[in-house]
């Protein structure tokens, strides 16, 4: 109790351990069935050839002449991890980024 004699609760924050942190480039998912919000977070990144193969030059420099899987536009979305939540929660989800938002737009603007 509180010296005004009000209830209180103290939240201790710890790790797991496997905690881990991720970057994340965006997010996707939906609704399920038990209605839920599913959501998960990826990063993106070019794909990384298996193999690349150099012609070695005279004077030994390499000049690349093959690459497979030949480089093309795509990116990978590797999936981080995948979120579950209910409405209540992903309220104050949302609340929280707005918050951090508009504190970060503040900083931006000084």
């Amino acid at each position: 109790m509180t010296k005004e004699n009000k209830p209180t609760i103290t939240y201790h924050y710890k790790k797991a351990n496997d905690y881990k942190t991720y970057h994340m480039d965006g997010v996707f998912g939906g609704i399920v069935s038990n209605g839920n919000i599913n959501f998960n977070v990826f990063t993106e990144k070019v794909v990384v050839p298996e193999r690349i193969t150099h012609e070695i030059s005279s004077d030994m420099k390499l000049k690349e002449i093959k690459r497979v899987p030949e480089q093309q536009n795509e990116i990978i979305r590797e999936l981080q991890a995948n979120f579950i939540m209910n409405i209540e929660t992903a309220k104050v989800v949302k609340k929280w980024l707005e918050d951090k938002i508009s504190n970060l737009e503040a900083q931006i603007k000084d």
